[in-house]
Parts: structure tokens; sequence; C-alpha cells
């Protein structure tokens, strides 16, 4: 699942990448082994983003020592018993598993197509056991069910369009919202510190309002999804729209909403007990994803200045560098006398340079020459792993390609501007088409930097 709060890594320093990877790693790891190992497919990344909100709040120093399998790369290694577990990694992995079943029960019940059937069946076990998880954890259960109920039947009846459509949406919204709010606010309450009692609150309407702009989000993004399988959606029974996509004018009042959302969440992440850089940096994160989702470019966006510099290095560049990351894992082992040692300096060695010549950019994060190997267990990096070898493979075969990387980004856009200008004009009329046709949406400052994005012209 994509989810709203994926962290986008050419943003963040490698500090927070770290911390990143460790919830992420983190939360998958405990659900594979409290919840099965095929529960793991269900990962959201806004579960992780719980998980992150959780440890920070936490009176847990230093959660991941309890366990050394949270600390390694391989994707395979897994965490002991439940109470060497960091609680926040199990209240954000319950709630990943129960959400999951809540949304795959609102599928059944909407078009009871066979395939979610399925899907229900085979994480059965799962979300059976999560819900003895919370039940253990003290989680109100009973309520979180109630409140599932309540939504089947403000879906079943929503009111009518014409008395109030902000009203009608909120009203729907509301069930889902505040099942969210209880994740936040119940985990809050295990995790948090004594000094801070009122964490709770604000969590909840964090949560109450993140839920709301999941659910919205959702009935944007699988609008026309609905219309052809005749299923419920709330933008068109909130509003009453009878079109089987959105219109402009549709698709602009649903993003002002779903922005007035995003406005109210920043402020609420800005009111936490959380050091400032990392409340920026959640803040940074909704605005990219919530940008690709609904194609509306927020100018709010700060991200700090670490980028993937690596993307553009030469072949004899990641050599140089790898030869050089190599040897320092080299001499680490080698300080190290025992038998066999000379074994593993070399092992030390070549790993080192294998990973860090296809990926540059883990060389920031490998501490040591098992985390390379570990690597070869750890999916994030295997499903990168192919863009990497292509990327050198490309580079040494095509020699024209370090002139086409020299291009800037708006003299690639000048191979598009045509479609450039026609989807301009569709999303904001003439005013910005002369504009967006010269930078293709690279800062332009007209306002209308998300035009291009649906173009096809690979100008982003």
């Amino acid at each position: 699942m994509y989810g709203l709060m994926r962290a986008r890594h050419c943003g963040q320093g490698v500090e927070q990448g770290e911390r990143h990877r460790l919830h992420y790693c983190g939360t998958c790891k405990t659900m594979g082994r409290l919840y099965g190992q095929r529960s793991r497919l269900l990962l959201n990344h806004d579960a992780v983003f719980l998980a992150e909100l959780l440890t920070l709040l936490s009176a847990e120093s230093s959660p991941w020592n309890a366990d050394k399998a949270y600390l390694s790369y391989n994707c395979l290694s897994l965490p002991g018993s439940e109470d060497r577990m960091p609680r926040a990694l199990q209240l954000a992995a319950a709630a990943n598993i129960l959400l999951t079943e809540f949304k795959v029960t609102d599928r059944i019940k909407d078009g009871g197509l066979v395939r979610w059937r399925l899907v229900q069946r085979f994480f059965s076990g799962g979300f059976r056991r999560a819900t003895a998880t919370l039940r253990r954890l003290d989680f109100p259960i009973d309520e979180l069910r109630r409140l599932q109920d309540r939504q089947d039947e403000r879906e079943a009846s929503p009111n009518s369009p014409r008395r109030n459509p902000a009203a009608s949406l909120r009203r729907l919204a509301s069930p889902t919202a505040a099942a969210t709010a209880m994740f936040f606010a119940h985990g809050a309450r295990a995790v948090g510190r004594p000094e801070a009692p009122d964490v709770a609150p604000a969590m909840r309407r964090l949560g109450y309002d993140f839920g709301r702009l999941v659910y919205l989000l959702d009935a944007f993004e699988d609008y026309e999804e609905d219309w052809r399988r005749g299923e419920f959606n709330a933008l068109r029974a909130a509003f009453g729209w009878a079109t089987e996509s959105l219109t402009a004018e549709q698709r602009r009042q649903a993003v002002e909403g779903l922005l007035e959302l995003r406005r109210r969440i920043v402020n609420r992440i800005s009111t936490l007990p959380i050091p400032e850089s990392y409340a920026r940096l959640f803040s940074d994160r909704l605005d990219y994803n919530l940008s690709r989702k609904t194609g509306r470019s927020l100018t709010v966006l700060n991200f700090e200045a670490q980028s993937c510099r690596t993307r553009g290095l030469t072949p004899s560049t990641r050599w140089k560098n790898a030869v050089s990351f190599a040897k320092r894992m080299m001499s680490q082992e080698g300080r190290v006398c025992s038998k066999g040692s000379w074994l593993k300096t070399y092992l030390a060695f070549v790993s080192a340079l294998a990973v860090v010549f296809l990926v540059p950019s883990a060389a920031s994060k490998l501490k040591t020459w098992q985390d390379c190997w570990g690597l070869g267990f750890n999916l994030m990096f295997l499903s990168a792993l192919p863009d990497a070898v292509l990327a050198v493979v490309t580079s040494i075969t095509d020699p024209a390609m370090n002139d086409r990387r020299k291009r800037s980004a708006i003299e690639r856009a000048c191979d598009c501007v045509d479609s450039c200008r026609d989807n301009c004009r569709d999303c904001c009329g003439d005013c910005c088409v002369d504009c967006c046709g010269e930078c293709c949406g690279e800062g332009c400052g007209c306002g209308c930097e998300a035009c291009c994005h649906g173009c096809g012209c690979h100008c982003h």
C-alpha cells in the first residue's frame, strides 16, 4: 500500500533516514512475528508513521536494543518474544492489521467481489491475532467494532446533498476518523511519558483529522472505479455528483477540502512534544504525497537540502567510492584477530564493494560488513536493485548518457511543450499557458506548477 506518509528518502538526512528504516522494518518484522509472515504483505506507510510518532513520544530511550533483530537489514531476522518488542511497534502493527481488516470488510460489503473474500480468508488468522493483541493492551475493541457498524449505516443512508454537502461529507467520514483517532490516542497513553499527560488528547485530534483525510482521499482516488462498479463513493453521495469522472470544478472542490484537512494536520503535528525537525519532516512528507495524489503542487514543500546525488554518478566514480568504502570495512574487520579473520576480511571487502557500487546511497547507512550481507535479504534493497543495475549498464553502454544527464529540467521540458500547454490550459485556463509552456512546472511561480503532472511528458 502506498499510504499518505510514504517517506521521500531524498528529502531526509542520514539520521532521519535510518530512523525511518528502523520503524519501517521494525513494524514489518513485528507483524511477521506476531501475525504470521503473510501479514507483512499488508504493511502500510501510514502505520509506520504512527510507529514513528509513538516512538518520539515514548518513555523508552533505546527501544531497538531490546532485540538485535530490529537492527539487522536482514528481512528474515525476526524479533523473539513479545515482551522484548517496543510497545510503539506492537501498537502500530496491530493498527495496521485491524484497519486493513475494516477496509477489506468494507470492500466486501460494497461489491462482494470474490477476490476480497479470498483476501479476508487468507489473512483471517492475522486479523484474529491482532484483535487478541489489542485486547491484551486494553484497547477498546468493542467500541472499534461499533464504529465499523456505524460506518456501514451511514454509507447505506447518507444525508441529502441539498442540505449541506460539507456536513454530509463530515458525517460520512466521522466513524473512520474516530477509529483512527482511537489508535493514535490509545497509543500515546500506552507509550507516553508521565510528564506529558496531555499528549493523548492532542494525538486523538491528529488521528481524527488524519482519518478523515485518508477516507476522503480514498473517495477521491476511487471516484471513477466506484462509478464503473456501482459502488458507494462518499464524494458522489455528499455532493450529489452524477458524472462518471470528476469535472475540473468538482476536482477543485474535492482538492480544496483535502488541502484544508492537510492544513489542520500540519498544525496538529506542530503542537506535539516532538523535535521540530521531525514535525517539519512529517509535514513535508504529507505535502509531497498529497501533491502526487491530487496533482496540486504544494508550495510549502521545504525538504532538506540532501538529495539523491548518487543517481548521476558515473561508473568510474561509483567504483572509486565503492573501493574506498570497501577498504574501510576491510580494515575495520582486520583489526579483530580471531580464527578465520582473514576470510572475514575479504568477505567484508567483496560485500561492501558490490553493494556500494550498485547502490551508492547505501554507504551512509552501513556500519559493518554484516550489514552488507544483510541487504541481500532486505526486500527494499532487492526491489531497488534492478533499477540500480540498469542505470549502471546503461551509463556504460550509452556514450551519450552523460551528455543527456547534463540537460536541465527546463531543456527536457522543451521536448513536450505542446502537451504541457494543452494540459495546463485544461487545468488552469489560458492564464498560465505561456509560463508553464516554457518551464513545464519547474517553479515558474504562476501557481499552476502541478498541471504538467498528468501530461505524460516526464518533466518531473
